[in-house]
C-alpha cells in the first residue's frame, strides 16, 4: 500500500514537471488516490500541449503490516 503519489507531465516541448503528494497513512482506496491525483494536476500549469501524464505510487509499506492477522481457529 503507498503513502505517496507522484503525478509527472511531459510537455510537447518535452519540458517536463512532477507533483507529489504524501499521506501519514496509505491511501485507503481508488476513490482517494483518484482525489489526490485530480489535485496535483489541477496545480500544473498548462500552457503548452501535454505530450505525457505518468503515475507514480511509492513509500511502499506491504499489506500485511496493515491488516491484523486472523487467527486460522476463531
Amino acid at each position: 500500500m503507498a503513502h505517496t503519489i507522484t503525478l509527472k507531465v511531459k510537455y510537447a516541448d518535452f519540458t517536463q514537471i512532477t507533483r507529489t503528494h504524501t499521506l501519514t497513512t496509505a491511501f485507503s482506496s481508488a476513490e482517494s488516490a483518484h482525489y489526490w491525483l485530480d489535485k496535483l494536476f489541477l496545480d500544473i500549469p498548462r500552457q503548452l500541449p501535454i505530450r505525457l501524464i505518468g503515475v507514480t505510487f511509492s513509500s511502499l509499506t506491504p499489506a500485511a503490516q496493515l491488516l491484523p492477522q486472523l487467527n486460522l481457529f476463531e
